[in-house]
């Protein structure tokens, strides 16, 4: 390998190697299963590279490294390395990420999103801030950067319990210094720029409601995590990590330290680009779930569809990543990015009232300003007054997190000009996938729920259904005579009520009929007439 490496080396000093010069300096690596990093530092130094990197653990889980090199050639030799070892499983140079608004700078004081997607009648029920255990709700935004004393915003930041203010240093050990409210991953401290991009989204998922000023945000009273200057393909992952650590810490200590967060937003992304060639960025969003929290992540702004053209994090495929386009007030989709796989939903983006900088407001645009209507909408759930659903969530976070994605999918309102270009068919419907919670803690959850509501008057069947199987069951509907019309197979669904519609075309005769739901744990029939 020795050789090989020093071939390498003068390659490059005699021209001979093509490609354009890297102007990163840094990049991360995954370990091969098995495989410690004593056994890469050992296969480095026999390499004599030009330059060794420094090298820093930044997902324990993953194993995944930081490197850092003091010059570009440093990195491409070590690239060349990480190709032939036998420790590295993946090589991944810094991208640059991309904010992803179109700004306009005109004042609009109707913040029409609230009542299309049905948060009047939620904040009826409930603004946000807590769960009906109690435990404070906070959101993870990352982002540009935000105006942290915004009269809208200040007494909404989360508080690192651990960390004195100011003080210059990492009071709690995690690497940071000052991170009282989050981190900024350019310089690792706690101290962030200010900018309109992330003020903007912020004020979205979580401006102070009820307050005689300004907007309202989705949560009136939630927590909101601040992490800053994820400009690149690695710092995104050790934000995500950050976003762990602080949640498994809030587990383990029982609420005295960490935050209970239950999302995160990102409004930022690289066009073009495929999943399958970020492995580590993608691998963050189940390690993510299986803390229960779910991430919302906007699309690209350009008006392509992402299953032809490519879009990160779009086409990472994870369970727990709800990938946002946006729609404008006349309740159609915007010009911008689509995608009937890799987009899952629509929501209100043109046009939204939020705030700005120097305490100010501003309207914003695009898919970073509806991606953070989705993320507010999932704190804003996790705060329904109902204990049967904290629990749950206490217990099983990975599955009610998978849940809550299916809340907000299935509850759409579906459009026509939406059915062929995203994968749910529809525009984001906050109350609609409230009710779902709702009705979830009115009915015995260890028996099976089978219900029509609607018949046909909109041309299609629509059925609410719960099962007590974690296995696929079945959906069969039939005549009065016994005939089979239609047998599909329906996902698990054992924490929540789920929808299925069926369309109806021309092919159903005025009469009786009857829905079967079956499974291993479950046998349930509905009569129902269509006239």
């Amino acid at each position: 390998m020795t050789k090989n490496i020093l071939t390498f080396i003068l390659m490059l000093t005699l021209g001979i190697v093509s490609g354009q010069k890297i102007d990163a300096t840094s990049a991360m690596i995954q370990l091969r299963s098995g495989q410690t990093i004593e056994t890469l530092t050992t296969e480095v130094q026999a390499a004599q590279l030009i330059e060794e990197p420094r090298i820093r653990l930044i997902v324990p889980d993953l194993m995944i490294y930081r490197l850092d090199f003091k010059s570009c050639t440093g990195l491409e030799t070590f690239e060349a390395f990480a190709k032939m070892s036998s420790t590295i499983d993946h090589f991944h140079e810094a991208q640059e990420l991309e904010w992803r608004t179109e700004p306009n700078d005109s004042r609009y004081s109707d913040q029409y999103h609230a009542p299309l997607i049905g948060l009047e009648d939620i904040w009826n029920t409930t603004t946000g801030g807590v769960t009906a255990l109690d435990d404070p709700i906070c959101i993870a935004i990352i982002e540009s950067g935000i105006q942290l004393d915004h009269p809208d915003l200040e007494d909404r930041i989360w508080v690192n319990r651990g960390e004195i203010a100011n003080d210059g240093l990492d009071n709690d050990g995690n690497g940071y210094i000052d991170d009282v409210n989050g981190v900024n991953f350019r310089n690792s401290t706690g101290q962030h720029q200010e900018d309109f991009h992330g003020t903007g989204v912020t004020g979205i998922v979580g401006a102070e409601g009820n307050n005689g000023i300004g907007v309202s945000g989705v949560n009136w009273n939630s927590q909101l995590m601040i992490l800053t200057e994820a400009r690149n393909s690695i710092t995104i992952v050790e934000a995500f990590q950050y976003v762990i650590d602080q949640r498994r810490l809030y587990n383990d200590t029982g609420g005295d330290e960490g935050a209970f967060v239950v999302a995160t937003n990102f409004s930022a992304g690289i066009n073009g680009q495929w999943g399958e060639d970020f492995p580590m960025w993608c691998g963050m969003y189940d390690l993510l779930g299986a803390e229960g929290i779910l991430n919302v992540s906007a699309t690209t702004n350009d008006n392509v569809n992402v299953d032809e053209f490519g879009d990160m994090p779009s086409t990472c495929p994870s369970e727990y990543l709800i990938v946002t386009t946006s729609s404008n007030e006349a309740d159609q989709l915007s010009n911008r990015g689509f995608g009937q796989t890799w987009v899952d939903i629509a929501a209100p983006g043109e046009g939204l009232t939020t705030t700005d900088l120097d305490g100010g407001y501003q309207l914003f645009s695009g898919t970073s300003s509806a991606t953070p209507v989705v993320t507010g909408v999932i704190g804003l759930m996790h705060s329904i007054p109902c204990e049967d659903f904290a629990r749950a969530y206490k217990s099983d976070p990975e599955s009610v997190a998978r849940d809550l994605k299916r809340y907000i999918m299935n509850s759409v309102v579906p459009k026509s000009d939406m059915a062929d270009k995203i994968a749910s068919g529809g525009r984001l419907d906050a109350y609609s996938a409230f009710l779902n919670i709702v009705d979830r803690c009115d009915f015995n959850l260890d028996g099976t729920l089978l219900e029509l509501v609607d018949n046909g008057s909109s041309g299609a069947l629509t059925f609410r259904y719960s099962t007590e199987s974690t296995e696929t069951v079945n959906l069969t509907l039939y005549d009065a005579a016994g005939k089979i019309i239609l047998d599909v197979a329906l996902a698990p669904s054992p924490l929540v009520i789920s929808q299925e519609v069926v369309e109806l075309g021309g092919d159903w005769p005025v009469g009786i009929y009857f829905a079967r739901l079956t499974g291993p744990e479950d046998d349930t029939v509905l009569k129902f007439f269509i006239g």
